[in-house]
């Protein structure tokens, strides 16, 4: 251990890498849809009535939360009042992020929990070719993405 926390401590690289190995990169959106629907009924419109709001996703993973936030305030024409910000201090984590391309059968499973969690039109515009899924390049512009690491 004590070898382990010098490297940790004097490379810098290592500290990277070994951060990397710590992160834990599942999730499920929607995956608890009685949180997001409460999102939606109660927090938003209260939202609504600043005329500006930032809202930060910590541990973003790989954006998606970040992605279906941007998309309910363009849903609800506010989002030229709102900044979302996904950080995440993986690295690799966000160089995925950015690039935005997930598997079809992910999303899938996402649009069934954003119907369990009240949402009546299917879940972000996106693009599907090849099993693979991008989101819409517009909606996906209005997330910024940040490792919280220097």
């Amino acid at each position: 251990m004590s070898q382990l926390q010098d490297k940790v401590l004097r490379d810098r690289d290592f500290f990277i890498e070994f951060l990397d190995d710590l992160s834990i990169n599942v999730t499920e959106m929607f995956r608890d849809p009685a949180f997001y629907k409460a999102l939606r009924e109660k927090i938003i419109p209260k939202l609504k009535t600043y005329t500006y709001s930032k809202i930060w996703h910590a541990g973003c993973f790989n954006r998606r939360r970040g992605l279906f936030t941007c998309n309910t305030f363009t849903r609800r024409r506010t989002a030229d009042r709102c900044q979302v910000y996904a950080t995440d201090f993986s690295r690799k984590v966000l160089d995925i992020a950015k690039e935005g391309i997930y598997q079809k059968s992910e999303i899938e499973q996402y649009e069934k929990n954003y119907e369990l969690s009240g949402g009546k039109r299917s879940y972000p515009i996106y693009k599907s070719r090849y099993g693979s899924v991008i989101f819409d390049k517009e909606l996906s512009e209005k997330l910024y993405l940040q490792t919280t690491i220097l």
